[in-house]
């Protein structure tokens, strides 16, 4: 009895040495070395004459620990496999946004069954009149969706997948109904067809003074009827088409148009693929343009050429007070032609470059600019790779500034040691807030 224990005492002590080495957080092979041994030791004992009294007690605790673990195992196996099954679900619903919704409109409104469009999918393209029964259940849908609006004076729909054909119907209502004030479209699948039914019902409208168009599905063409809008309407003050595909090409249709445009406050075109060209054309509108006061070129690959282009423009105009240049293709050259305009221009309140690539020589160009800037209360240049020595020369062209409120210069690798150093140097601005 006494060599057993020791056995047991020594297979125990081999159990805990395999789980600090192999099962330490690792819950399938912890759990696996926690009952291999007692079974093994289980199974052995029940070959053992002695044992007779308690074997069946021993073979149940066997199985039962077999079976447990299995189920362990498998419930790990699962957990494993729901990744890739959220996976799968992910990709068919966005499947099912894009494609899967419209096919089942369509064949819902005809009495058709989907596996029988598969299988006549030919012989589907080829009647004109199948698709016209989704259409006029999509009309039913945008009527609904304009009636059950909570503001009267305005039409917000988002994200309901809308297309050309549905712009009929909001270009209908907005002929008729005299009170609305704000139309935002955004997230849809809205092309230049449909930019064209909106822009042509609103170069007469007198009420309409905010149009969003964000991320559909416009580009050159549909930019060139908005142009035409812009250039007869009268009251429409705000126009955003971010995460569209305007184009240089487009750009210069909108651009332009602000030669002739008198209302247009705010313009932004985050993400609408305008370069060095469309920068080009729009800063030639603002020698004319005497009205607009926010411009957002966010993420436009506009290099150092583009931002000369507009800052040369930029030396006369005496409007724009917010300009947007944030993750485009800057680098320490474009920051002095943004320096030489901070010296003189008096109107520029905001300038966000945030995301560029300004580096430490162009902290130092924007710092001189700075030092002789009244007027800009907001600059952001975070993500720029500014780093320690970036800090300080911007620290320093800020001590006399007595505009600046806000400076961002998020990640850009500062030391503790140098914030220190720039809080000691900025001690006596008392208005001003860095933010690191």
């Amino acid at each position: 009895m006494h060599v057993e224990r020791s056995s047991i005492a020594f297979g125990m002590l081999g159990f805990l040495a395999l789980y600090m080495i192999i099962g330490w957080k690792n819950d399938v092979v912890c759990n696996f070395i926690a009952v291999v041994y007692p079974i093994y030791a289980s199974l052995s004992a029940i070959q053992s004459p002695g044992t007779n009294d308690y074997r069946h007690l021993l073979i149940y605790w066997v199985v039962y620990s077999s079976i447990s673990y299995a189920e362990y195992f498998w419930c790990f196996m699962i957990d494993f496999l729901l990744l890739f099954y959220c996976l799968g679900k992910c990709i068919f619903f966005i499947w099912f946004m894009a494609h899967g919704s419209h096919l089942i409109c369509r064949y819902i409104g005809n009495g058709t069954t989907i596996s029988d469009s598969l299988r006549n999918g030919e012989e589907q393209e080829q009647q004109p009149q199948e698709p016209n029964k989704c259409v006029q259940l999509s009309k039913v849908d945008v009527q609904q969706l304009i009636s059950d609006s909570i503001d009267p004076s305005s039409i917000s729909i988002y994200g309901q997948i809308l297309t050309d054909q549905d712009m009929v119907i909001v270009a209908d209502t907005l002929r008729n109904n005299h009170d609305i004030e704000s139309v935002t479209l955004s997230s849809n699948q809205i092309g230049d067809q449909g930019a064209q039914y909106i822009a042509e019902v609103l170069k007469n409208n007198e009420k309409v003074v905010c149009l969003n168009f964000d991320w559909n599905k416009i580009s050159e063409q549909g930019a060139r009827y908005l142009g035409e809008l812009l250039q007869t309407n009268t009251t429409l003050e705000i126009l955003n088409l971010n995460l569209n595909e305007i184009g240089e090409q487009g750009g210069q249709y909108l651009a332009q148009a602000l030669e002739h445009n008198n209302t247009l406050t705010t313009l932004t075109l985050d993400s609408a693929r305008i370069g060095d060209q469309g920068a080009k054309s729009f800063a030639e509108a603002l020698q004319k343009n005497k009205k607009l006061q926010v411009l957002n070129f966010q993420a436009n690959r506009i290099s150092d050429q583009g931002v000369q282009y507009l800052t040369d423009a930029l030396q006369n105009n005496s409007t724009l007070t917010s300009l947007y240049l944030h993750y485009n293709e800057i680098s320490e050259e474009g920051a002095k032609y943004l320096s030489q305009l901070l010296e003189t221009n008096g109107t520029l309140v905001e300038l966000n470059l945030c995301g560029n690539s300004i580096g430490a020589q162009g902290a130092q160009y924007l710092a001189q600019g700075l030092a002789k800037n009244e007027t800009l209360t907001m600059m952001d240049l975070g993500l720029n790779g500014i780093g320690d020595e970036g800090a300080k020369h911007l620290a320093k062209g800020l001590q006399n500034n007595k505009a600046l409120v806000t400076m961002k210069l998020y990640g850009n690798e500062i030391s503790a040691e140098t914030i220190e150093e720039t809080k000691q140097i900025l001690e006596a601005n008392k208005n001003l807030t860095m933010d690191y």
